[in-house]
């Protein structure tokens, strides 16, 4: 995620807001990615800006940011509908939902699938992806 976000500050000038979902993992009703956030956090550079708010708050930020980058989720439909669009990441398909099935859609709408795990999606290849939408 870091590197992505070096790259579209290198290239593009852009600064990062970085979301995710509050909350322990071990939560059986509720669970939330903070223990997965705070290693992203604690090299966070100055252009990365953690946000860990409200929806509406994360709707418009969604709705103003030039490109968003989401997994598969929720958010990841709603930036499909904003000005910027998305860049939708997918993995583990013979787990999850394929992305054949659930891809965002609209004109600024692309997505990438990873066998295992978001983290090991080819560079060039989200660059790329990004490059068109930017």
């Amino acid at each position: 995620m870091l590197r992505w976000s070096a790259w579209l500050k290198r290239v593009h000038g852009l600064d990062t807001v970085f979301m995710w979902t509050p909350g322990r993992s071990d939560n059986p009703h509720y669970p939330g990615d903070d223990d997965v956030a705070k290693p992203v956090l604690a090299q966070a550079p100055d252009w990365l800006h953690p946000f860990r708010g409200p929806l509406w708050s994360a709707l418009g930020l969604v709705w103003h940011a030039r490109v968003s980058i989401f997994p598969d989720s929720g958010l990841m439909h709603f930036a499909a509908a904003s000005p910027g669009g998305v860049l939708g990441l997918f993995a583990q398909a013979d787990v999850s939902p394929p992305p054949s099935r659930w891809a965002p859609l609209g004109p600024k709408a692309r997505w990438l699938e990873a066998r295992q795990a978001v983290g090991e999606l080819d560079d060039e290849a989200v660059f790329a992806r990004l490059g068109e939408m930017l």
